[in-house]
């Protein structure tokens, strides 16, 4: 089940027959390291029509319950029935709001990327309302040799993200829920769901899952990242390869049916 909320406001359910809850062509673009894109056209007599307020208004998707997708809306058109179409931006696009100061940043430690990724967020939640504002999540990226120097000058932080960690490091940006919280995550590994062919020594088929495994670890456990990274735990799970294959058919019906 699929439902998009304006702030606190139901104005989508695709198992609903109001008509308060109808909106035209709703289509949800996602993309690696990506704000992704929400378009969707809100008539009259739709329950947010009167209250989407541009740059303002939360757009939240959700999925089965759980948060798939968090924006706000960035264009506006009306058409000739005067119906609203909207294009809205992902979370990431909140780092086009703040700019980074002109600063020198050093580490020689094995946190070194996440040390100046932190850095980085507590500038940006300095300047915006709490709404616009990350926790840091899992970073499991790493530098050479464990050091990092680099050096902002009034960059937007989006900007910053991109070409002084992903340009040069390479891993995924992602934002996550959790809690009520939303977290940044550095993900070395692309998190999607297709399987990858297995190594010769049999780890990391399903590199989502595998993700899934080591948020885990981070968050239930208590371990540190270099505790994970080092090597020498031996995790047990259970996976369902045709449950598994089973979903994603499943998801990539849906999504285009969106």
């Amino acid at each position: 089940m699929y439902q998009i909320y304006a702030d606190q406001t139901l104005i989508y359910d695709d198992e609903s027959d109001d008509k308060s809850l109808r909106l035209v062509n709703p289509k949800l673009s996602l993309a690696d390291s990506s704000a992704g894109t929400l378009t969707m056209t809100v008539p009259p007599g739709n329950a947010g029509y009167n209250t989407i307020v541009r740059m303002k208004t939360d757009i939240t998707v959700m999925k089965d319950g759980e948060i798939l997708w968090q924006g706000r809306v960035l264009q506006e058109n009306k058409d000739f029935w005067n119906q609203r179409a909207l294009t809205c931006e992902g979370e990431l696009a909140f780092f086009n709001d703040t700019i980074q100061p002109p600063q020198e940043y050093s580490y020689d430690n094995q946190q070194a990327v996440r040390l100046f990724l932190s850095a980085i967020l507590a500038v940006h939640n300095e300047h915006v309302e709490e709404n616009r504002q990350f926790t840091l999540g899992v970073v499991d990226v790493t530098a050479p040799d464990d050091t990092l120097y680099r050096v902002t000058n009034y960059e937007t932080t989006i900007s910053c993200l991109n070409e002084k960690l992903v340009s040069k490091l390479g891993g995924h940006l992602y934002v996550r829920h959790q809690n009520g919280v939303r977290y940044l995550d550095y993900l070395a590994e692309p998190l999607n769901l297709n399987p990858k062919t297995v190594d010769d020594d049999g780890i990391i088929a399903y590199p989502y899952f595998a993700s899934y495994v080591r948020y885990l670890l981070y968050n239930n456990y208590g371990l540190s990242e270099t505790d994970i990274l080092k090597g020498g735990l031996k995790v047990y799970t259970t996976l369902d390869v045709a449950a598994q294959e089973f979903a994603e058919e499943a998801c990539a019906d849906k999504r285009a049916s969106l």
